[in-house]
């Protein structure tokens, strides 16, 4: 049986235009896109793939997070085992 976790990912815009997307809350998960929705589609399946077959992390509180002037957070939706 599966559930979905949401999961709160930083999105990083770079100066060529394309973004890329990591968390805190799950350690290697990287992904990367030329657009916005491309990086957070591609956010959801790297998640997923870090996080198979493993316990789900603990969601840690963005409030401690620093963020720079070209950073957003997003919450990604992220199918787990329970």
């Amino acid at each position: 049986m599966s559930q979905i976790i949401e999961y709160p990912v930083i999105m990083t815009k770079h100066s060529k235009g394309n973004f890329s997307v990591s968390s805190p809350n799950i350690p290697g998960m990287k992904a990367k896109g030329k657009i916005i929705l491309q990086a957070y589609l591609h956010a959801i399946k790297s998640a997923e793939t870090v996080l198979e077959g493993k316990t789900e992390p603990k969601v840690f509180s963005v409030r401690d997070w620093k963020l720079k002037d070209n950073q957003k957070i997003f919450v990604i939706p992220v199918r787990v085992k329970s």
